[in-house]
């Protein structure tokens, strides 16, 4: 009997153990698109909440081993969810993709004045001909005045007097190329063997 007791507190003392041990959760919120993180997202596990700081970073400490619902929010994202199973350190990085909010669409009508300060340069086809193997952003970079911003073998965004992205309008056909509104990691998505000529337009 004595050693059917010992073996039982034996047994009891490694459940209370086994139930006592936490873990910790940590990880990174960044962009979707851009990779760049992001601070100040709220970050929830079951019952835990906290926000990342400044590099994105989040942790939770002492948390028990079970089955858990994460949550991450951020202004003008998405919600992130996912169940997180927690029987050891776990490390997680968390995507988040911003969204663009919906307005009622505005008409703005107006004449416009020119200031003589807009000037146009064009690259002709045979130009065009002579550089058939560059892609768009290297291709203008032979035009006073434009550079390019490079972040991969050819992946050229091109920069007109420091203004990129967003900042500069390519239009192809009189449709509005969405690319420029993406990351560095985004070069316009054209061909420049399709065009017979190829206007920049500075001042515009």
């Amino acid at each position: 009997m004595k050693l059917i007791y010992s073996l039982l507190f034996i047994f009891c003392g490694l459940a209370i153990t086994s139930a006592q041990k936490t873990y910790t959760v940590q990880g990174t919120v960044q962009d979707f698109h851009d990779k760049t993180m992001l601070e100040n997202a709220v970050v929830k596990i079951g019952e835990f909440s906290t926000r990342t700081d400044k590099t994105g970073k989040f942790s939770f400490k002492q948390i028990p081993a079970g089955q858990y619902k994460l949550v991450a929010k951020h202004p003008d994202c998405n919600d992130y969810a996912e169940n997180v199973g927690v029987t050891q350190d776990v490390h997680l990085t968390i995507t988040l993709e911003h969204h663009v909010n919906e307005i009622q669409s505005v008409t703005v009508h107006g004449n416009h004045k020119s200031n003589g300060s807009m000037v146009v340069k064009t690259l002709d086809r045979s130009e065009i001909e002579k550089n058939s193997t560059e892609n768009l952003g290297n291709l203008l970079k032979n035009i006073s005045g434009v550079s390019g911003l490079k972040t991969g073998n050819n992946i050229v965004k091109p920069v007109i007097h420091g203004l990129y992205g967003s900042r500069i309008s390519i239009v192809n056909n009189g449709v509005r190329m969405a690319e420029q509104e993406w990351g560095v990691e985004h070069a316009p998505n054209i061909d420049v063997n399709n065009f017979q000529h190829i206007d920049v337009i500075k001042g515009a």
